[in-house]
């Protein structure tokens, strides 16, 4: 890419940066102030070129799984691209990150502008990369532009295509992890091999979405070619979130997450990321729209077990339209929506009728459900509602005495605690305090 930046800057004087879709800087070819035309420019002929292919610069190459700086939270940044934009050369310049975030959006055939700023979307099909050209445009260069685009997205597709080993690699060390006889030591190493630094980690399994076609391929981990283009937000029809295979899910995945450790398995995209990386944030940019669940942080050598989680999780997400983390109470949810509200409704009646009449300010109920969520702790409950204890005990003594249910009876507490969900999810009775 290198070359080619360099040929246009001296052409053309504009100063450009070709980014992956994240939005971090492969290569950057020009003044650092713009050319000709941008700001600061002087109309010379220096020109600095920063690739990804170079010597430990800085710059991350599109088709290299996501390194780690130490925490495990590279990958999509807290803006929701690439960190490493400031201004400088080799930076994403002020002001193109909204033009960026655009871009990404809209997908391969989308492209924004701004005075002084361009962005373009490089790749043949699917997004690749982005061009962002700092400076005005004169007519002249203007007519250059759709060949840089062409070049550009012809060697982002010859480097997606060279990184299809690499992503095999990263799918094979995912199969070692995930042995349920590896060890802590074991498991440390496979880390360290993939360039992941993190003392737990959680699993990801993103299913098939409703529209994709094809038999999956049954007890095999694969790495395929082929990458989504990511999506920020709701993800329009252009992005392909949605419907782009699994196989193209997975290299987008292993391009966002750092380590790369993703596979297809069965139709199903599963990764192990740290657990410092916003696993939700990646999730709505590349699999919009698409089951997912997410596993437990443990520690690496009981990856497995997150990923059990995680996949058990993907049809309650898929009943819910949204991705599910263990632990969240989601399926206390989704049980609740399957039934009709009437039934609901009348369920929660027939317990917490009798405290609502013997109690119209709602602090029976409110007690009971606090109770209840603080995992029937007689003290916490007391701390969350600012009671006595023994005003507690009492509370929840006459609400027994109203129900005929006892505390000490499993069965008693979780229909007690059906109801009260029942009650919040019809959403009719909001508890007051007395």
């Amino acid at each position: 890419m290198a070359p080619t930046l360099h040929a246009w800057a001296r052409a053309t004087g504009v100063r450009t940066l070709v980014t992956d879709p994240l939005g971090r800087v492969l290569a950057a070819g020009g003044d650092g102030g713009g050319g000709a035309g941008g700001p600061g420019g002087d109309g010379g002929d220096g020109v600095g070129v920063v690739d990804g292919e170079g010597d430990g610069d800085g710059v991350v190459d599109g088709d290299t799984p996501g390194r780690d700086d130490g925490d495990g939270r590279n990958g999509v940044g807290r803006d929701g691209v690439g960190r490493n934009h400031g201004g400088a050369a080799g930076e994403l310049p002020p002001g193109s990150v909204e033009l960026v975030e655009r871009v990404v959006a809209g997908g391969i055939r989308a492209s924004a502008r701004a005075p002084g700023l361009e962005v373009r979307p490089l790749g043949a099909g699917r997004l690749r990369g982005l061009l962002v050209l700092v400076g005005e445009v004169g007519a002249e260069a203007r007519m250059l532009v759709s060949g840089l685009v062409s070049l550009l997205s012809l060697e982002l597709e010859r480097r997606h295509l060279a990184g299809e080993p690499e992503r095999r690699h990263r799918a094979a060390l995912l199969g070692r992890l995930l042995s349920p006889e590896v060890t802590a030591a074991r498991a440390r190493d496979v880390l360290a091999a993939a360039g992941l630094s993190a003392s737990a980690v959680r699993a990801v399994t993103v299913g098939a979405a409703t529209s994709d076609e094809g038999p999956a391929t049954s007890g095999q981990d694969r790495a395929m070619s082929g990458t989504a283009s990511p999506a920020s937000g709701p993800a329009p029809a252009a992005s392909g979130g949605e419907t782009a295979p699994p196989g193209e899910l997975a290299a987008a995945l292993a391009l966002a997450v750092p380590g790369g450790l993703v596979r297809v398995r069965d139709g199903q995209v599963e990764a192990v990321v740290g657990e410092g990386l916003d696993i939700h944030r990646v999730l709505t940019r590349f699999a919009p729209g698409r089951p997912a669940g997410i596993g437990s942080p443990v520690p690496p050598h009981a990856a497995h077990t997150s990923l059990r989680e995680a996949s058990g999780l993907v049809e309650v997400s898929r009943g819910l339209g949204r991705p599910v983390e263990a632990g969240g109470g989601d399926s206390a949810r989704l049980l609740l929506s399957l039934g009709e509200r009437p039934a609901l409704a009348g369920y929660a009646d027939a317990l917490l009728a009798p405290l609502e009449t013997a109690a119209p300010s709602g602090d029976l109920v409110e007690t009971l459900a606090t109770w209840l969520d603080a995992g029937c702790s007689w003290d916490e409950t007391s701390r969350r509602l600012g009671l006595h204890r023994h005003t507690v005990r009492n509370r929840l003594d006459k609400a027994m005495r109203l129900t005929g249910r006892r505390l000490d009876n499993a069965d008693d507490r979780f229909d007690l605690w059906l109801a009260v969900r029942a009650r919040r999810a019809a959403g009719d009775h909001t508890p007051g305090r007395g």
